[in-house]
């Protein structure tokens, strides 16, 4: 009897073949690492993009700068800079004076002595309000801190006579982190403009104008001990203590009387630094800084966590912490850098042009920082550190016509009727132009002197800032006040 043809074992062949236990799992985690494999295959790949992008762009922001703006790396904006002859350099002596001085402040009391007796006169705006006197007590305060002073300072007043410096902000082109911006390098400038301050107050108090002059101008030529410095630092460093001399010269002839020999000077000194493009420098120091560093930091020689300090203005030796940030974070550096170098090329552009609407084109450029990489936030130039030079250059200007009026009001024995008087008279080149609305700076006469002065940021200044209380004035009048002689 024959078995039914569904009875018939299937062929060995024809069967499915068994899998081996737990062959699901095996899958599943081949699929896994295939599937991790391509994420992070993706993310390399988008890396790279990126990285590709970001050195493009980077190209570009170069290239950019070179068209524009050629030989503007820092290596070439120093060899570019003016010399000075050692024997007419005022940083010889500024050195001399400064490192003298330093040395008595970090002895005994000293320091502390002369900022108690700095800080009773700011407190009563002496330095804001020339026709305020000292007290008797501050006299002798300020009399007794700059009597070990006195070496140093008889070195400082011979820079009166030094009109020309050179003093390096940085002590190598290798820059790293350390001497990114040489605070230490400024020092003894300041220092000695600090210290050529105080006597000057002192002069002024005991009756010798003569003396406060040379004080005066001692503080006007270091502040140009910079010269062309390509930095930003250094160039605020010339327009403030440049505004320092010039308050320390109204106070003198608030005071005082100075010969009108001594007068045409500091007065020449005057228009040249209003000729000079403090800022354009300043912001192309900026940029070949940055570009400069941020190179050293993608090359590897300077680290991620310097460069985190950096941007967070702190200084020192970064920790583990900073460093593991700034590894995370090195992705961010370059795109950072194309930003900045695209940014302040086009501030250089802004700058060169020096019309009356430099300071508003700056500022709205300024706005756009807001939108640029988180690294670039951190690094960018702060306005403050931009609108100091606008606001110069009226001090300067005001200063400038003032003192050509206070030597018209000694050769005529009266103030001129305007400025363009002093122009015909060959004591002025031009009125100076005010910075705020391209017009050329204003004039009036006072119950007790002349006023020149800048309408302002706003357009509203009128030169009228010691007309009433002059104990609340504060550091932000645009104005060159001179007294008639009775008054002073």
């Amino acid at each position: 009897m024959t078995d039914h043809p569904h009875d018939t074992p299937a062929p060995a062949m024809n069967r499915p073949a068994e899998r081996p236990p737990g062959w699901r799992w095996r899958r599943l985690i081949v699929l896994g690492v295939l599937g991790v494999a391509l994420f992070f295959a993706s993310l390399l790949g988008v890396d790279q993009y990126r990285s590709h992008v970001a050195e493009q762009e980077l190209q570009d922001a170069i290239a950019e700068a070179d068209r524009l703006d050629p030989g503007w790396r820092i290596d070439e904006l120093q060899s570019k800079r003016a010399g000075v002859p050692a024997k007419v350099d005022s940083v010889v002596y500024i050195d001399k004076a400064g490192r003298a001085g330093v040395t008595i402040l970090n002895t005994g009391t000293n320091r502390q002595d002369l900022i108690d007796a700095r800080t009773g006169l700011e407190n009563n705006e002496l330095i804001f309000s020339p026709i305020v006197r000292l007290t008797g007590l501050q006299t002798a305060a300020l009399r007794a801190a700059l009597k070990p002073q006195a070496a140093p300072l008889a070195d400082a007043r011979k820079i009166a006579d030094l009109p020309k410096g050179r003093c390096s902000v940085f002590t190598t082109l290798d820059i790293t982190l350390d001497i990114f911006y040489g605070y230490a390098d400024l020092s003894y400038p300041g220092t000695v403009v600090w210290l050529l301050g105080n006597e000057a107050l002192l002069r002024i108090e005991d009756g010798d104008a003569d003396e406060a002059w040379v004080c005066c101008r001692a503080i006007l030529n270091t502040a140009r001990c910079v010269g062309d410095e390509p930095d930003i630092w250094a160039q605020n460093f010339r327009r403030y203590c440049g505004a320092e001399a010039i308050r320390f010269m109204e106070r003198t002839l608030a005071q005082g009387h100075v010969a009108e020999k001594e007068l045409a000077q500091p007065q020449g000194l005057l228009q040249e630094e209003l000729k000079h493009p403090g800022l354009l420098i300043g912001l192309r120091g900026e940029r070949a800084h940055l570009h400069s560093f941020l190179t050293r930091v993608e090359a590897g020689r300077i680290s991620a966590g310097k460069m985190k300090l950096y941007a967070e203005g702190k200084y020192g030796a970064p920790g583990i912490q900073d460093e593991v940030q700034g590894y995370l974070a090195r992705h961010e550096v370059k795109p950072a850098h194309a930003w900045l170098l695209r940014h302040l090329t086009h501030a250089v552009e802004i700058t060169k042009q020096s019309g009356s609407d430099t300071d508003s084109a700056l500022r709205k450029l300024h706005t756009t920082v807001g939108d640029a990489p988180p690294w670039a936030r951190k690094l960018a130039l702060t306005f403050d550190r931009i609108a100091y030079h606008t606001k110069y250059r009226p001090i300067c200007g005001c200063a400038c016509a003032g003192l050509a009026a206070e030597r018209y009001r000694l050769q005529h024995d009266r103030w001129p009727e305007t400025l363009a008087d002093l122009v015909a008279e060959g004591m002025l080149d031009e009125v100076p132009t005010d910075p705020y609305d391209g017009k050329p700076l204003c004039y009036r006469t006072t119950r007790d002197g002349i006023v020149i002065y800048s309408v302002g940021p706003n357009g509203e200044g009128r030169g009228d800032a010691l007309d009433g209380d002059v104990r609340n004035v504060k550091d932000d009048r645009l104005e060159f006040r001179l007294w008639d002689t009775e008054r002073r």
